[in-house]
């Protein structure tokens, strides 16, 4: 029955931007196991790319909502899915992507089993399946040069910059 919800859990990571390769030799599911327990991949299939509360995901995957909450804060602390705190409301949860996600986010997690999974996984990738995710980094023409400006800022301005945008993103 386990195996069933790591192979559910690979295959919605497959559909995320930049996707979840299948490999030759199941290390895909090898190294979901070792990342995730049977629960939380069991809730990990029911996250989308939309920011959400504890309770649409919990009653989306018919569990109770304080088990969702609880289980979803532990993941993620985990660094297997995001999470959003606003200042004037409840925490919201969203998928995260294999590569640009959950991959950079196991960077203080690193053992010597997980090194060894990861490394199965990336050299045993089939590479010869069509492309069924958007990729997330793409060149898009406009028919328009555009000149680079760089400029160096003091550290106030930097901090105000990334303060506001941080704020117009919740």
């Amino acid at each position: 029955m386990h195996e069933n919800i790591f192979q559910k859990l690979a295959e919605h990571l497959d559909t995320l931007p930049g996707g979840f390769v299948p490999s030759h030799t199941g290390a895909e599911l090898r190294l979901l196991r070792r990342l995730f327990t049977p629960e939380e991949a069991e809730l990990a299939v029911h996250l989308t790319l939309n920011r959400e509360e504890a309770r649409i995901i919990a009653d989306r995957a018919a569990l109770p909502y304080v088990e969702t909450e609880k289980r979803l804060a532990e993941m993620a602390l985990k660094g297997l899915i995001f999470s959003i705190h606003p200042e004037d409301g409840s925490p919201l949860y969203l998928a995260a992507p294999f590569v640009i996600g959950i991959y950079e986010f196991q960077v203080n997690n690193l053992s010597e089993d997980l090194i060894r999974d990861l490394d199965d996984y990336w050299s045993t990738q089939k590479r010869s399946r069509p492309v069924r995710t958007i990729p997330q980094m793409r060149v898009i023409p406009i028919n328009q040069s555009i000149e680079p400006h760089l400029e160096a800022f003091p550290y106030d301005m930097v901090r105000e910059l990334i303060m506001t945008t941080w704020y117009c993103l919740l």
